[in-house]
């Protein structure tokens, strides 16, 4: 299954940015034929994987011509009007679009410190590095005693919590805000359909299509990621729940109408929603993926902590020293000028002092 590395990149105090940084998928599983679906819903969704390919495909032939041109031509004028456009496009919107439409794995990298994981009892001390990077601790330790251990960041490094909480926030705001735009360029575009049928320019009917086609894959990308961490909070309900249940057996009283009480009970829609209908879509629409496989990852990066220095951020934007360096430690070729466009947001300038 395809997978997707998200790396959260914090710029300049509260902006951050998300670069995408695709892995590499088997080619047999990039489009799938709709024919082959198994009952109509599966078969939409495979069509629509078809038709997204082609268009992308045929855009992606048109950039190459228009990059390729001599200069001084026609062509050559639209790649740099189609550039200052997309030089102006929301680093949010760049993020949600490269999201696949397939429901990829994720896995979002952000900076932390290596953590020390520490084990105190009245007899014994335990102190073990883990290396993040790689994923795998330096010791061989059972997940029972994983479990147990506390964790603890560095005071300059990012929390888990936090990037999933700012990550939710981004969602929630994207998704009808890009869907709103679209309907807006819809709109726009339909006093200019007439000169389709003139030798005048296209111009004004070519950007709002681009537009209604940019936030609606942004807003496709925004429902898939919505929907992965639907998967997220049906695995923590689901083992809150559990632990809840144990206490009860235990003789812990819950009193009637408090959430404890309400999540063991499933009293409650929002509740039962998350317990219930989400095993029901995993089944039904990821017949062939495990449901363990389209939850998202939280991977703590060593590198990207000590490159982008998150602490330092709150004074002082990331210059491009240090995303050249990040550019060429995750192989990401187009931070650079992902930068410049979150900087220039915030104060105006590519290049801030």
């Amino acid at each position: 299954m395809a997978a997707l590395k998200v790396y959260v990149i914090p710029v300049f105090r509260r902006r951050w940015l998300y670069a995408v940084a695709p892995l590499e998928v088997p080619s047999q599983h990039a489009v799938l034929r709709w024919q082959d679906g198994q009952g109509l819903e599966e078969k939409f969704e495979r069509l629509g994987q078809q038709l997204s390919s082609w268009f992308t495909g045929r855009i992606a032939n048109t950039w190459r011509d228009l990059e390729a041109a001599r200069q001084g031509t026609f062509k050559n004028r639209l790649y740099r009007l189609a550039q200052n456009v997309l030089s102006r496009e929301e680093t949010e919107e760049t993020f949600l679009k490269s999201v696949p439409g397939d429901n990829a794995r994720l896995q979002i990298v952000y900076p932390a410190i290596a953590c020390w994981i520490i084990w105190n009892s009245s007899w014994f001390s335990m102190q073990i590095h883990v290396n993040f990077l790689k994923g795998r601790a330096l010791f061989q330790l059972t997940h029972e005693l994983l479990d147990t251990l506390p964790i603890h960041y560095h005071k300059s490094s990012l929390s888990e919590r936090h990037v999933r909480r700012r990550l939710r926030h981004l969602l929630a705001d994207r998704l009808w805000r890009h869907r709103r735009r679209m309907v807006y360029y819809a709109l726009g575009s339909l006093p200019f359909v007439p000169l389709l049928a003139t030798p005048l320019p296209n111009l004004p009917v070519y950007f709002c299509g681009y537009k209604v086609y940019s936030n609606g894959r942004a807003a496709a990308g925004c429902s898939n990621l919505r929907k992965s961490f639907g998967h997220l909070d049906h695995l923590q309900y689901s083992k809150l729940r559990s632990q809840l249940q144990e206490f009860q057996e235990q003789g812990v009283k819950f009193p009637a109408g408090s959430w404890p009480h309400e999540l063991i009970h499933g009293s409650r829609k929002r509740y039962l929603d998350i317990l219930e209908n989400i095993e029901g879509r995993v089944l039904r629409v990821y017949r062939n993926k495990k449901p363990e496989d389209v939850i998202p990852s939280f991977l703590p990066c060593s590198t990207l902590d000590r490159l982008t220095q998150p602490r330092d951020r709150a004074k002082h934007a990331l210059s491009d020293e240090s995303a050249l360096e990040i550019s060429k430690a995750l192989k990401l070729p187009q931070l650079l000028q992902q930068v410049a466009r979150v900087r220039k947001a915030v104060s105006g300038s590519h290049f801030p002092r």
